[in-house]
């Protein structure tokens, strides 16, 4: 089943923390050395800090960064460069809206497939891919649906969200990684800054990190 977030029924390494965050447990989990894409989009600075001190390494990418860390995951020899050495994944980069299906196509699912072939052909067994809350935003507000309802997505952003999901499938499947996709909803440090019914928090999120890699069998989620 992939792991829903709904509100109301909807590099550069880092020294570990003594401590975790308010309300991210690292019970029965331990630290890892993590490459987070996208890390600096809007997500990822919100998710970095909380990994950073529940314990984890970090390896930061992204396409807008400079020096060691910027890289292009269009790019395949560039994802073998950035999963080297790493023990999961956490992958946010990518078009974070509507765009044309060429750029969609570009940075949601030429992105994601040469970074989960990497990962496959690196030995990196967990792999966490942010998918969004838009593959079921056709539903209606009266609806009612859980995780195995089918998909209705609402864009062609969503769409590409989608694919993602079924090219995770296929290396959990084909390749044997332990992946889990989450549909994330509006990722914001308090309720009055999402958008009505999609809030999810940063701790939220980092938890639901935290919960998909101590999982010891392949398969998706």
């Amino acid at each position: 089943d992939m792991a829903t977030a709904r509100v109301s029924g909807s590099g550069r390494a880092a020294e570990p923390a003594a401590t975790a965050p308010p309300h991210v447990s690292t019970e029965g989990g331990s630290t890892r050395a993590l490459l987070v894409t996208g890390s600096e989009g809007i997500v990822a600075r919100q998710l970095i800090p909380l990994l950073r001190q529940a314990g984890h390494t970090l390896r930061l990418a992204d396409r807008a960064a400079v020096g060691t860390e910027r890289a292009d995951l269009r790019d395949p020899a560039e994802c073998a460069r950035v999963v080297r050495g790493v023990d999961g994944i956490v992958h946010l980069a990518g078009a974070a809206k509507e765009a044309s299906v060429e750029a969609l196509v570009a940075d949601n699912t030429l992105a994601l497939g040469n970074l989960l072939a990497a990962a496959s052909v690196g030995g990196v067994p967990h792999f966490v891919f942010a998918s969004s809350m838009h593959v079921m935003g056709m539903y209606g507000r009266g609806d009612r649906f859980d995780e195995d309802a089918p998909p209705r997505p609402d864009s062609h952003y969503a769409a590409s969200k989608l694919h993602g999901e079924a090219l995770c499938r296929l290396y959990a499947e084909r390749h044997g990684l332990a992946i889990t996709c989450l549909r994330l909803g509006h990722v914001a440090a308090t309720l009055d800054e999402a958008e009505p019914a999609t809030w999810v928090s940063p701790q939220d999120v980092a938890q639901m990190v935290e919960i998909a890699f101590r999982r010891d069998q392949p398969g998706l989620e």
